[in-house]
């Protein structure tokens, strides 16, 4: 028979020895060599400034305490031109200034103070004012003759540098058409005139001379005189009333302002001498789009 053999009990101090020495044989613990701090050579030991990126370098310090140094003085520094080149802007946004406001002051006084309007009036006016026409309500009242004349002489200032025909007495030759045109624009559609020979006075001469109508042609042979008529218009304002434009006239003949001695005369426009005022009512056709003369009263 095999003798079998025992084993041999161990006791608890034996097992815990074993434990031990099995946990220092283990190939993943480290010897204790390798569980102490290793020294550092000198030359690594660490002196404050070593490797770190972030670390100024002492050529960078002085460059830092240098430029905090000089920074009050550039700061409180003065140059010398400052002074006079910010007196010469200052200058320069004054003049700039005072330009814009005189700018301004002209437009307001040039739209308050703007008679454009009632200057163009005045040529419209000429026509018939320089004959001194009698007061009138309706067209079917006003004189035929000064009508006739003020469409002939309104014909002539605005044709005259259109026609160059004269007859052989040196007579301006006027289409009896335009003449008709010149009255329609005056006094509106309803005014036919009738053409007619008529005389009228020269006013530079004193003598009467004569406006000739030929019917043949339709023309009218017209002497051209230096002055014509009494006085010369002046719009002295503008009101508007019943959807008519009713005009205060200032009837007035030209002056020398040297020779006058009445402190009381009324003077207008350019050297004209008052003499009175007229109202003239201006209304609108709306078939033509045309201004007429529908009415001329005393102003007053």
């Amino acid at each position: 028979m095999t003798q079998t053999k025992k084993k041999k009990k161990t006791t608890l101090s034996e097992q815990v020895q074993k434990g031990k020495e099995l946990l220092h044989k283990s190939p993943y613990a480290l010897d204790e060599s390798e569980l102490e701090p290793s020294a550092a050579p000198d030359d690594e030991k660490f002196t404050g400034m070593g490797d770190n990126p972030f670390t100024l370098t002492e050529a960078e310090q002085r460059q830092i305490e240098e430029a905090q140094e000089n920074a009050p003085e550039r700061a409180h520094k003065h140059h010398w031109y400052g002074v006079p080149v910010g007196t010469l802007v200052l200058c320069f946004a004054l003049v700039g200034f005072a330009w814009l406001c005189t700018q301004v002051g002209q437009y307001i006084y040039g739209v308050v103070t703007d008679d454009s309007v009632e200057r163009a009036y005045d040529t419209y006016l000429t026509p018939v004012v320089m004959f001194d026409p009698q007061p009138f309500e309706s067209l079917s009242a006003a004189d035929k003759n000064m009508i006739q004349k003020a469409a002939v002489w309104k014909t002539v200032f605005d044709k005259l540098d259109e026609i160059d025909e004269y007859d052989d007495q040196a007579r301006w030759v006027c289409p009896a058409d335009l003449v008709r045109q010149s009255a329609v624009e005056l006094f509106g559609v309803s005014c036919l005139l009738t053409p007619e020979t008529f005389t009228m006075k020269d006013y530079n001469s004193g003598s009467e001379i004569t406006v000739m109508y030929t019917d043949e042609t339709d023309t009218y042979h017209i002497p051209l005189m230096e002055a014509i008529g009494t006085y010369q218009p002046y719009v002295v304002s503008k009101k508007s009333r019943n959807g008519a434009t009713i005009l205060k006239v200032a009837y007035g003949v030209y002056i020398d302002l040297d020779s006058v001695a009445d402190p009381d005369v009324e003077i207008v426009g350019n050297n004209l001498a008052v003499v009175k005022y007229m109202e003239y009512e201006i209304v609108r056709d709306r078939d033509t789009d045309m201004d007429y003369i529908k009415a001329i009263r005393v102003a007053e």
